[in-house]
C-alpha cells in the first residue's frame, strides 16, 4: 500500500508500484581502478596468503543520472509513459525528403 505521487490516492495493498523517470541530467563518469598498463610486471601470488581479487579497469565515461523519480500507480504510469513518448516523438521529429515536403505543401494549399 503506498500513496500515488501524482493523484495522491492511497493505492491498495498487493498492487505494484511503478517508478516513472521525470528529470535527468548528464553526468560525466571518472576513471576507476588501476589503468592496466601500471598492472604489469607485479607478481599475483604472495606466499602463504590468498590474493585477493583486482577490480577491474573502468575507463569511466559520459551518461543520465536520475534527478526526480515519481512512485505512481498503474494507471498514473500509463499517463506519465504516453505523454514522456509524446514528448520524444516531438522532439526527433522525422525527416521527410523534398518530394514528400512539396506534395505535403500542395495538399495543404488545396484545402485551403
Amino acid at each position: 500500500m503506498f500513496r500515488c505521487q501524482k493523484c495522491e490516492r492511497i493505492v491498495p495493498a498487493g498492487t505494484r508500484t511503478n517508478k516513472v523517470v521525470v528529470a535527468t541530467r548528464p553526468r560525466i563518469y571518472e576513471p576507476r581502478g588501476q589503468d592496466p598498463s601500471e598492472r604489469r610486471g607485479r607478481s599475483r601470488f604472495v606466499r602463504g596468503r590468498r590474493v585477493r581479487k583486482r577490480k577491474p579497469y573502468d575507463k569511466g565515461g559520459a551518461g543520465t543520472e536520475i534527478v526526480r523519480e515519481l512512485s505512481v500507480c498503474p494507471a498514473c504510469a500509463a499517463e506519465l509513459n504516453a505523454e514522456i513518448a509524446a514528448e520524444a516523438a516531438a522532439q526527433s521529429a522525422p525527416v521527410l525528403n523534398a518530394d514528400v515536403e512539396t506534395e505535403v505543401a500542395a495538399s495543404a494549399a488545396a484545402e485551403e
